[in-house]
Parts: structure tokens; C-alpha cells; sequence
């Protein structure tokens, strides 16, 4: 098949741009060929990904073979890109629900009259669109005109901040939600959510979390294992079998609750004096939070006090106010005595911020990890980075609420009891040091090698993705190889 996906931002950033990544590439594995329509603002960034690359006029163009199919990126041009809120990787952008009907009805026409002519020089078989503001909009009327059929990838983030905030977008959506041949929501709650909506509204939905590259994520072999118990150090500088590494992977903002993590960082070290943190990914809020860490380090904590507020007031929005996001902090001065301020001022050392990261070195540092953590303040779809960890038989700590729970809930199942250990709930007064105490425990006494590894077998089991495609896709074999068809690829 010959497959267009549509999607609103750039590649970098985001955890969505990492799952759309990782729903191409099985789909190119199987042999069809994946024509990725989205925003990018830095060339540089396109025609490094591609074997080669060109300009057709109105997006920068990359194609490079991938399995028996290929993917092509158009990155698309000359346009105000709508965002749900502010992305720093997008700097020139709009938002949604501030859009005009004559500003939604240009950008729908842009990328409609960019599809159409991907679909005349060389047929599409089937759209692609994530999302739910314009571009399932955009796919609707690209099946008005070619019958081709479409899914929808639904996000949170398009409902809460788009159809919620704009009569125009409800009316939009409440037309193209009824055509999709399959409207995919990454949990039960965001299906919930939209059924609320449109309650009147007859549509296809379907639940289907994003998929893990278990060969990828995968627990450490014997002889990986047996060569970190040696004393020569590892990488990323983990000393084995004296460093114990806690790792934090995911954006760097204030949502994901990582100002309390560094604030909890001195009560860890107290408890397990070994500890490493690493700390992997980029955010609107990264230098925010490292001024902030660097302040703690020396022992000032009204300026960390002080700075993460900031960045919590950065990242206030309609659904999650200043005040939600500050939370772990309310009453962070109750745990800060001459003993935190002493080990703040030891912790600059065994705290490393490692950036973006991708795949590969991203399994090799869960495998390296003990504890897998994310302290999430807000509502989260599928996290990702704990299902990654959870295949490389990690163990892992995270908010007790929204998707998170629903994947505690499923590892229940297949292993009684072990999830409650997972599961962070806050119940003390003091946020921080509840916290510490639970990543301490993990720590100290982790679960067996054997409840790790069912684990591992429940997350093979549910989310490969070989398992997934077949519902999203029609059962319509790719015949030809990509090498036959890449002369009519734009």
C-alpha cells in the first residue's frame, strides 16, 4: 500500500513525534511505502534524514529506503503552523483555538492541494492523520474527492485545546469523525472523552496504545550483563556493581513533575548514597530546570524555589493551572534541614543531562537503568518512555492517574501485587520526600529478575506491533517491492 500520514508538527520534541516514527517503520518493514506530510522549520533537519533530498516548491522533499518499503518525508512550507500550545521546536506558529475560520479554511486547502498532487503523480491508497483539529478535516475532503479512505489518530491535546476551546473546530470535527474508517484514541478515557462530546455522533473508535519495538527494548543479554558487573565503567560512566542509575526520559517540563524529581534528588542520595540520575530529553522548561538544579547544588534554595515556579507558570494552561504544576513543592521547605542542604551541595556530580537521545541509545540506557521514573503532574495518553523500560524488564515509578494507571492496572494482571510498587500516590503532606522514599525502595529491593521478565512477556504480548496494524490498516497485502515502485514516488 501506498500510505499518507499527516501530521502537524516537526519530527523533533515531542513524544508524538517519536511514536509516529515508530509506527512507520513496522509499516515500512511489512513492505508498504509511507509518504510523511508535516512541519519542519529547520531544513537542515529533513535532508539529513533521507538518502536524498530536494525542493519541489513547496515542501522539502527526503526519501530514503527503509525495510521493503520506503518513506518519503514533505515537509511542508510557506505556511503558519496551527499548535495546540506553545512547542519550542516550532517557534513560528499559531494556535488553534485563536485561528479565524478564513485561517482554518487556508491551511486546510494548503496541505488538501499538497496531498492531491502526491495522489496524482502516484496513487494513495490510504490517509494517515493525527490529530483532531484540521487534518482529518483535510483528510475528509481528500475521500470526497478520491475515495480513498482514512484513520484518524486522536490526540488529547487536539480535543482539550482545539474542539474544546472552538465552536468552529467542533463543527469541523463533528463532520469528519463519522468518515474515518477508524478513529484511534491511545487509551479508553480519550475515547470516553470524545464520545462526551459528540454524544450524539455515530463514529468508529479504536483503542490501540502505541507499539514497542520489543527487539529493540529489550533486557540486557548474560554477557552485557555479566560485563556491567565488572568495575571498569559503563557507559554513560555507570560503575558497576557499586552505582545504582535512576533515569527520567521524556520532556523537560514542568507537566512531568521533573522540578519535584530534583527536588526529592538529595533525600535519594541520602538513602542510597550510590545513586546516579540521568536525565534524557529537551523541553520549553530545560534551562529553566537546570538553572534551578545548579541553584539547589549550591545550597540556594529559594532561587530553586523560585525558578521553578517560574517554569511552572510557563506552563500554566486551561486544564492545568500555576498552582496544579508548583503542587510538589507546596511545602518543600518542611523536609529542608542542614542534612538536605549537605547533600544538595554533594549531588552536582551524580546528576548528568544527557539531551535528546535516539532509539538506540534510549534502549541501551533503560537496560543500564535500576529505576525508570515519571512523576507526571497531568493527564498522560500512553507513556511511553515507562512502557520502553518495562520491555527492557526495568523497573519503574510513575503517577498513580490517567494512562499510567491503565498500564499498572494491565501489569496486575499478569503479575499480582508487583504494580503496586510502580504506582506513586500522593499521600503525605511532603511530596518530595514520599517520593524519595519510594524510588529508595525500588532501589534498594528491587523485583526478581522473574517478575520483571512476565512483565516484559505482557508488554510483547499487547503491544508489538505487528499485533496492532492489523486493525488499523485494511487487509491489503503490499505486492510490490519498494525498489519496483520508487520511480513514481514524488
Amino acid at each position: 500500500m501506498r500510505i499518507a500520514m499527516l501530521y502537524g508538527y516537526g519530527l523533533r520534541g515531542s513524544g508524538s513525534a517519536v511514536y509516529t516514527h515508530d509506527l512507520i517503520r513496522p509499516l515500512c518493514h511489512q513492505g508498504h511505502d509511507v509518504q510523511l506530510v508535516f512541519h519542519e522549520q529547520n531544513s537542515h533537519e529533513i535532508t539529513t534524514r533521507g538518502e536524498s533530498s530536494w525542493s519541489n516548491g513547496k515542501a522539502i522533499v527526503a526519501r530514503r529506503l527503509q525495510g521493503r518499503g520506503a518513506l518519503t518525508y514533505h515537509a511542508l512550507s510557506n505556511i503558519e503552523i496551527p499548535v495546540t500550545y506553545p512547542r519550542p521546536e516550532l517557534p513560528r506558529t499559531v494556535f488553534l483555538s485563536e485561528m479565524d475560520e478564513a485561517a482554518q479554511e487556508e491551511y486546510i486547502q494548503h496541505c488538501l492541494t499538497y496531498l492531491l498532487s502526491l495522489h496524482v503523480h502516484a496513487p494513495i491508497d490510504h490517509v494517515i492523520t493525527h490529530h483532531l483539529a484540521l487534518l482529518p478535516e483535510v483528510a475528509r475532503r481528500f475521500q470526497q474527492q478520491t475515495h480513498v479512505p482514512f484513520s484518524i489518530i486522536a490526540h488529547g491535546t487536539g480535543l482539550l485545546y482545539g474542539v474544546q476551546q472552538s465552536a468552529s473546530l467542533k463543527d469541523i470535527a463533528a463532520r469528519y469523525l463519522p468518515k474515518a474508517q477508524c478513529v484511534v484514541t491511545l487509551n479508553a478515557s480519550l475515547q470516553t472523552r470524545i464520545s462526551a462530546e459528540f454524544p450524539r455522533l455515530q463514529w468508529n473508535p479504536l483503542v490501540m496504545a502505541p507499539g514497542i519495538d520489543t527487539q529493540a527494548f529489550r533486557p540486557m543479554s548474560n554477557r552485557q550483563s555479566s560485563l556491567l558487573r565488572s568495575t571498569a565503567p559503563g557507559i554513560y560512566g555507570i560503575r558497576r556493581p557499586t552505582t545504582r542509575t535512576l533515569v527520567y526520559a521524556g520532556r523537560l517540563i514542568a507537566d512531568k513533575g521533573l522540578h519535584g524529581l530534583l527536588a526529592a534528588i538529595p533525600h535519594i542520595i541520602r538513602q542510597a548514597p550510590d545513586t546516579r540520575v540521568l536525565i534524557a530529553g529537551e523541553g520549553a522548561n530545560g534551562k529553566t530546570l537546570k538553572r534551578a538544579w545548579d541553584a539547589l547544588c549550591t545550597g540556594d534554595c529559594k532561587i530553586f524555589i523560585k525558578l521553578c515556579r517560574r517554569a511552572c507558570i510557563a506552563r500554566a494552561t486551561n486544564s492545568h493551572d500555576a498552582n496544579t504544576l508548583f503542587a510538589p513543592l507546596e511545602n518543600f521547605f518542611q523536609s529542608v534541614d542542614a542534612e538536605y542542604i549537605r547533600s544538595a551541595r554533594m549531588c552536582r556530580e551524580r546528576v548528568s543531562w544527557m539531551g535528546n537521545l535516539d532509539r538506540t541509545a534510549m534502549a541501551r540506557l533503560y537496560r543500564q537503568a535500576d529505576l525508570c521514573v515519571l512523576p507526571s503532574l497531568v493527564a498522560e495518553a500512553h507513556p511511553l518512555s515507562l512502557c520502553e523500560a518495562l520491555a527492557c524488564a526495568t523497573p519503574v515509578l510513575g503517577s498513580n492517574h490517567s494512562g499510567i494507571q491503565a498500564i499498572f492496572d494491565e501489569i496486575e494482571h499478569s503479575t499480582p501485587g508487583l504494580s503496586q510498587r510502580f504506582r506513586f500516590i500522593d499521600t503525605s503532606p511532603n511530596w518530595t520526600t514520599q517520593f524519595a522514599l519510594q524510588c529508595g525502595s525500588l532501589l534498594a529491593r528491587p523485583p526478581s529478575i522473574e517478575e520483571m521478565y512476565k512483565v516484559r512477556r505482557h508488554i510483547r504480548q499487547h503491544y508489538s506491533w505487528e499485533a496492532l496494524l492489523s486493525e488499523l490498516l485494511p487487509s491489503q497485502q503490499a505486492t510490490t517491492h519498494a525498489q519496483e515502485r520508487i520511480s513514481v514516488l514524488p
